[in-house]
Order: C-alpha cells, then sequence, then structure tokens
C-alpha cells in the first residue's frame, strides 16, 4: 500500500490486538522516528516501564502518555482520556489552575496549587505545581534571578540537562519547551540576547524537523519564532527575519490558532518598513486583530504558558451516564462481567474495576473499551496517518483524495461501531460536497437521515426525543454526528429540533468533561449554532449573549477557526434589529459595519476564503461597500 503523505520506515514492531492501543502507538510511532527507548523515557520513567507500556503488559498513566507523545511531535488533544476518579478531580484541577494563570486571577490561585502539590503522584505532576507557581510567581513581579531559579528546578525534575545541553536530537514534551522557553527569556533578560541566541535557533530547527506535526508543534514554534526573527532583524538578515515570519504565519494560519500572531505582525510590519515594502497589511490586521482581542479582559503574557488541550472524561461518570441513557440495569451491564455490586460501588466512584473488565463494561455502554478514544481505534500508527490525510483532503476541499484515502482507511482500521460512525461522516462530507446534478449528491434530507442512522450504532434511541435525554459521556463521532443532524434541522427551518439538539450537546460537555469548553472545538461550534438557531428565530438578544460568549470563549482559547463567523453573525443579528426597530441605540449602522471589518480580517487569520467572500460578498449588496482591512 502507498504511504499517506508520509514515509514509514520500516521494521517497527508488531503488537498484539490484545492490548491497549495507546502504547503500541507509542512504541510505533517511537520506532518510526527512530528513537530509542532510553531517548524517549529519560527523566519519565524507566525502560522497563516503557517496554511493559509498549507491548501492552502495562497501562500507561495519562501525564505518561501525553508527555511521551508531546515529546515525539504527535497531538495528543485528538485523543478522549478517560479517567478514574483520582486522575479525574486531578486534571480538573490542572484546568482551573491553568484557566486562572490565563486570566491573571491571582486570588486562590496559591491555595490550588498547594492542592495539586499536595496530591502529586510523581514527577509530571510535581513539575505542572512547579511551573505554575513559576506563573504566579512572575506575575507578581518576583526578581528575574528567582525566577530563574524556579524555571531551571521545574524544568530539571524530567529533562534535566536541557538548559545546559545542545539541543540537537533531544526530545521534550510540550511543558518542557514552555519552560526551556522561560529560561532563555530570563536569561536574555539577564545576561542580553546574545547569550541566548544559538539555543533559540536549535530550537526553533527541532520544531521544525519532520517528525513534529503542525498541531502539536503550533504551541512552542510562534513563541520561539518570534525570538530568531528578532535576532535575524537586529544581524540585518531582513530576508530570513521574513522568511522565518511568515513561515510561522503560515502554520497559525493553517491551524486557525492566535498563538503570538500578534508579536509576528509587529514584526513582519517592521521588517517590511526596515525593507522599503510599501504594505501595510501587517499593520492593519494587528490593527483589527487587538480590536477584537478587547473583547475578553486583557490578554495575560505567561512566562510558561499553561495550554494542556487533551479532553478528559471520568470513566465512572461514563459508565453511569451511558447506562442511565441506553435504559439498561445495573443487573444487565453486570452480566458476564462482574457482580451487580461492582457496578455499583464503580458508578458511585467506590472502585476502580481491572482493566479486562473496564473494557467489557466499555463496550457494554458502546464504546471502544479503551482508556484512550479517539474518531478512529487502531493499534497501528499508520491508521493514525491515514485518518490525519483523510482530514487534510476533506479540508482542502481534494474530495477524490479523499475517497481514496477512506478506502484505504476501511481496509486498515479494525471492526469498531466508532469507526464505522467515522467512514460514515467521512462518506457524507464527501457526497455533500459534490455538484447537485451528480447521482451520488447526498441532499440535506439524506444526510440528516444518515446522521441519525450512524448515531443508532452507539446510541440506538429516537433523536426525536432528545428532550427526554438524560446527559452523558458522548463520544467525538457521537457529537459530530448530533452536530450534523442539528444542521440539517437548521437548514430545513425545524429550528426548535435543532435548538434541543445544540443544547443537549452543551449540556453534555458542560457536565461531563473536565475544564471550562472542553473539548473547545465542539463546545463553541454547538453554542455558536445554538446562537444561530436563535438568531434565525430572531431572539437577537439571546442569539447574541451567546455569540458574545462564543466569542470570548475562541479568544482565550487562541482558536480563530470559528472568530469571523462568530463576529459576522453578531452583526448579522444587529443588523435586522436595526431594519426591525431602525434608530434604537446599539442598532446602528456604522457599528454593524464595524462588525462585518472585523469578521472580514478574522478570515485572514483562519485562512477562511468561503467566510472572506460571503462577507464581501453580504457588505457589497447591502450597504455597497468594498470591504478593506
Amino acid at each position: 500500500m502507498n504511504r499517506p503523505e508520509s514515509s514509514i520506515k520500516k521494521g517497527y514492531a508488531t503488537f498484539s490486538d490484545s492490548c491497549d492501543h495507546i502504547g503500541q502507538y507509542i512504541g510505533q510511532v517511537r520506532i518510526s522516528e527512530g528513537f530509542t527507548q532510553e531517548q524517549l523515557c529519560r527523566g519519565l520513567c524507566t525502560r522497563s516501564l516503557l517496554s511493559r507500556i509498549e507491548n501492552g503488559t502495562r497501562e500507561v498513566e495519562p501525564l505518561l502518555a501525553v508527555a511521551m507523545l508531546q515529546r515525539l511531535g504527535k497531538p495528543v488533544d485528538m485523543f478522549t482520556l478517560i479517567l478514574n476518579r483520582e486522575e479525574f478531580e486531578c486534571w480538573r484541577l490542572r484546568q482551573e489552575i491553568s484557566h486562572s494563570l490565563r486570566r491573571g486571577e491571582i486570588e486562590g490561585l496559591a491555595n490550588k496549587i498547594m492542592r495539586y502539590r499536595d496530591s502529586a503522584q510523581g514527577a509530571l505532576d510535581s513539575q505542572f505545581a512547579k511551573m505554575a507557581e513559576l506563573n504566579r510567581c512572575a506575575l507578581l513581579h518576583m526578581p528575574e534571578g528567582e525566577l530563574l531559579t524556579l524555571a531551571k528546578a521545574a524544568l530539571k525534575l524530567t529533562n534535566p540537562d536541557l538548559a545546559e545541553t545542545p539541543l540537537d536530537g533531544c526530545l521534550f514534551s510540550r511543558n518542557e519547551g514552555y519552560l526551556l522557553m522561560a529560561i532563555l527569556e530570563l536569561r536574555e533578560r539577564l545576561e542580553g540576547a546574545e547569550a541566548v541566541e544559538k539555543q533559540y535557533r536549535t530550537l526553533l530547527c527541532c520544531l521544525n524537523a519532520a517528525r513534529y506535526e503542525v498541531r502539536e508543534r503550533i504551541y512552542l514554534l510562534p513563541y520561539a519564532a518570534c525570538h530568531v526573527v528578532a535576532t535575524e532583524y537586529r544581524q540585518g538578515h531582513y530576508a530570513t527575519a521574513l522568511a522565518i515570519c511568515e513561515a510561522a504565519l503560515g502554520d497559525l494560519t493553517a491551524e486557525k490558532r492566535l498563538f503570538a500572531y500578534d508579536r509576528l505582525l509587529e514584526w513582519k510590519q517592521r521588517i517590511f518598513d526596515t525593507m522599503g515594502i510599501f504594505d501595510q497589511t501587517p499593520r492593519l490586521l494587528l490593527a483589527r486583530l487587538r480590536q477584537i482581542q478587547e473583547w475578553i479582559p486583557q490578554a495575560i503574557s505567561l512566562l510558561a504558558p499553561c495550554e494542556d488541550r487533551s479532553i478528559a472524561v471520568c470513566l465512572n461518570d461514563v459508565i453511569r451516564t451511558r447506562r442511565t441513557l441506553l435504559a439498561f440495569t445495573q443487573e444487565k451491564l453486570a452480566e458476564d462481567v462482574c457482580d451487580v455490586g461492582a457496578i455499583s460501588h464503580i458508578e458511585n466512584h467506590m472502585r476502580i474495576p481491572q482493566r479486562h473488565k473496564r473494557r467489557s463494561i466499555l463496550k457494554k455502554v458502546n464504546m471502544s473499551g479503551e482508556r484512550y478514544d479517539y474518531e478512529i481505534i487502531s493499534h497501528q500508527y499508520e491508521t493514525y496517518l491515514l485518518r490525519s490525510a483523510v482530514g487534510r483532503a476533506l479540508n482542502s476541499g481534494n474530495s477524490c483524495r479523499a475517497q481514496d484515502l477512506l478506502e484505504q482507511l476501511k481496509q486498515e482500521a479494525p471492526e469498531f461501531a466508532a469507526n464505522r460512525q467515522y467512514f460514515l461522516y467521512v462518506n457524507a462530507r464527501i457526497r455533500a460536497a459534490l455538484p447537485t446534478d451528480h447521482p451520488n449528491w447526498l441532499s440535506p434530507e439524506k444526510r440528516k437521515k444518515e446522521a441519525e442512522e450512524a448515531l443508532r450504532l452507539t446510541l440506538p434511541l429516537d433523536i426525536e426525543t432528545i428532550t427526554c435525554w438524560p446527559t452523558c459521556v458522548l463520544t467525538i463521532n457521537e457529537i459530530i454526528h448530533l452536530m450534523v443532524y442539528g444542521i440539517c434541522c437548521k437548514g430545513q427551518g425545524l429550528f426548535q429540533e435543532a435548538l434541543q439538539v445544540f443544547s443537549y450537546i452543551q449540556r453534555c460537555i458542560e457536565r461531563h468533561t473536565a475544564g471550562a469548553g472542553y473539548p473547545e472545538h465542539f463546545y463553541v461550534r454547538a453554542v455558536e449554532k445554538k446562537a444561530s438557531t436563535l438568531g434565525d428565530m430572531r431572539c437577537f438578544e439571546e442569539s447574541n449573549r451567546l455569540f458574545l460568549f462564543c466569542i470570548r470563549q475562541a479568544l482565550e482559547n487562541q482558536d480563530s477557526r470559528l472568530l469571523a463567523m462568530l463576529i459576522y453573525n453578531y452583526g448579522w443579528n444587529l443588523e435586522q434589529c436595526f431594519d426591525q426597530f431602525k434608530g434604537e441605540p446599539g442598532a446602528d449602522r456604522d457599528k454593524i459595519i464595524s462588525l462585518f471589518q472585523l469578521a472580514y480580517a478574522s478570515t485572514t487569520f483562519s485562512g477562511d476564503a468561503v467566510g472572506r467572500q460571503h462577507i464581501l460578498t453580504h457588505c457589497q449588496e447591502v450597504y455597497g461597500l468594498d470591504l478593506q482591512l
């Protein structure tokens, strides 16, 4: 079989399908990228433990799995982590601490960090606690020498030589990378830029290595790029500085993120001015971005950013809520697995089931049985490469390529209901994008029906009764198909039905995931669709309240993928109010046009050409305006 947009080195081990897929995945990625076990596990765990993890005789702890995958340059936010109660509460506290730091909320933070530190189970927990304390002290303006000591102490817990030796060939997790940049930043302040310029260059080179997927490196690379750009500019290498700047901005646009976007725009304009390039686009984009950022409290620039994006749910809640939704008795769930009392203890957070029993119970409630769930479940690294290739083809509009890759994926992926749900979703997207006169075109009516049928693979319920469904832990594929169903209802003018679906998704995510807004993209999209539906129902005040909430969530998450249409729809609502109630305060023409201008600029941050054209056309038709940055 042809390798999907990647080359896999021969010779990776073969693992048993009875083992946990995440350990096999880690092992196959490691071997494919040419790293030894000693290199990967250094500072994290023993080689013997890693060996047991890779061959499936030992489950990998969540933080350890995250750190290892990040060291290998692979995204972890694609997995749903199914945690026991203690792990879940610890994860929730991490999110609370990170959220407080990003907002600069100092009050009560020291107590939260102390609670986390006291419950630490290993070096990774201790490192996070020290990292949080470092940021808290930086927000309190502790002397830079003392901050440097704190940063070095945090990094030494897992990677003692990273800040002291050449970076070439070093593996580091996201938090280790943040701590390294904090050390370099502090050294630059104390010793001057020349003292650290070589390390910044090497760091940027490491992040640009082929093993790093853009989805993962985007958390670190923009910040490192800013420092290297500054060095190149200071040395008069303007063309090189510009190339680095544009490459980083390209990554941010591709991944629809805003990390250091404003700083990179500032550098790009400065380079343009110095080189005599008469282009004010970066300056104008920066002005628009800063206008948009006024919707949230002043952005906090952390010394070591806290960006834990993985989706985390509690195993006990998964079992209890999905059993309740599927109307299973505890007796039925326990059948051929364990006694009824064990189910009761699990659901009440009094027991953690053994691995084989956990798998059996999760499968009975139509989950994959894995602790690390995803759209696709597989024991083969190659399958995940195919899934990524399918996503890129879909997002670029290359339906033929997506179809070919999908057929390959079907051959590679094992038989799971989750996998079939994903196949159905991709197939529906491909067919819906065909010309309407194509024999395989999927109409909205048929797409709605197919979404319902896909849902029934794991949720065999009447979706028309969704208002009576108890909230539960939903899989990513279930959320996707519910979203499609709701969008189709909205398109058919069935606004109440659509509202019920989007509200259900919102409630499920709010109640059963660790951290506000997780999974962030699905959460914001569900609320955005709810707001849009309310706008269609002319409930403009409530609609705009939700749009503003979504805008703020997107900005806090540094996520630009929905930003343009959120702002546009907010303006559209005001426009409808203006047409209906001319002269009312807050609904004036200038404000509406200003919002459309901000939305237009936002399409540049996300590379949204379709949205850009929609906004342009609307403003031309309604106001006779050709929007400019």
